[in-house]
C-alpha cells in the first residue's frame, strides 16, 4: 500500500463545522461547491443528502476504500499526538478531554469511509493535484479549504491562483499556526490578492478548535457579483 503524506494535514470535520468554519448559509448553495482539500469530512455526504452540488478534491482520494482505512488510522493517531502536545492551545467544548475528540472524530471518518466508495463512482470524491485541478474557469460559486493551507506551502500563492481560477469566491480557515501566532504568509498573499484587485476579508467565525482560531479569510472575484 502507497501511504500518501498530504501536503495539507488533516483535521476531521463534521458537516456542522464547515458552517461555522466558514459562516455558511442556505444562499452559498445556489451554485456548485469545491471542497479542496476534502479530507476526511462528512461535508460532502451531509449535502449530498441534501441535494447540494459539492465535489471534493484531495490527493488522497486515489486510495482504495481498504488503503483509505488504513491511512486515517494513521492519520488519528498523529493527531492524537498534536493534541496531546499542543493541548494548552486546543479548545475543548463542554468540557471534553483530547480522548473523547479522538473518538468523536473515529466517528466522523467511519460516516466518511461508508460514504467514500459511492462518492468516487458518483464523482464526488475526486483525486487531483491542487495546484492543477480538472475544472473550468469558475466553474464553482464557493471553493472551501478547511486544512490548513498557509501554514504547510512555503509559497501559497500558486494553489490560492488556482482556487481562485476555478472559483468565484474562496474561503480559507485556520488563519493561525500551531504556536497560535498568525502564519506568516497571510500578510504577502493579502498584498497579491489587493494588488489583483480581489475583495478580501478576514471575517470572525463562531468556530473554535485552537484558542484564538476565530476568523477565516474571504476572497473574491469583484467583478463576479458576490452577497456579504
Amino acid at each position: 500500500m502507497e501511504i500518501i503524506t498530504p501536503l495539507i494535514p488533516n483535521w476531521i470535520h463534521n458537516s456542522n463545522d464547515y458552517f461555522t468554519m466558514f459562516d455558511l448559509k442556505p444562499e452559498d448553495f445556489h451554485g456548485p461547491v469545491l471542497d479542496c482539500p476534502g479530507g476526511f469530512s462528512t461535508f460532502n455526504k451531509s449535502m449530498h443528502e441534501q441535494d447540494s452540488a459539492v465535489v471534493s478534491v484531495d490527493s488522497m482520494y486515489n486510495l482504495s476504500a481498504l488503503d483509505m482505512s488504513k491511512h486515517i488510522e494513521l492519520v488519528i493517531e498523529g493527531l492524537a499526538d498534536q493534541l496531546e502536545s499542543h493541548k494548552k492551545r486546543i479548545h475543548y467544548p463542554n468540557s471534553q478531554v483530547p480522548e473523547d475528540i479522538i473518538k468523536v472524530w473515529r466517528g466522523y471518518a467511519d460516516e466518511f469511509l461508508g460514504d467514500y466508495s459511492n462518492g468516487k463512482a458518483e464523482d464526488r470524491y475526486l483525486s487531483s493535484d491542487l495546484q492543477i485541478l480538472p475544472f473550468e474557469n469558475h466553474q464553482f460559486n464557493l471553493a472551501l479549504c478547511p486544512h490548513l493551507l498557509f501554514r504547510n506551502a512555503q509559497d501559497p500563492l500558486p494553489l490560492l491562483k488556482e482556487f481562485l481560477r476555478v472559483a468565484v469566491e474562496v474561503r480559507l480557515y485556520p488563519l493561525l499556526d500551531k504556536n497560535g501566532e498568525v502564519i506568516d504568509a497571510l500578510g504577502p498573499s493579502m498584498l497579491w490578492m489587493q494588488e489583483e484587485n480581489l475583495g478580501v476579508e478576514v471575517r470572525e467565525i463562531p468556530y473554535r478548535m485552537q484558542q484564538g482560531s476565530n476568523a477565516m479569510l474571504r476572497i473574491w472575484q469583484k467583478e463576479c457579483e458576490v452577497d456579504s
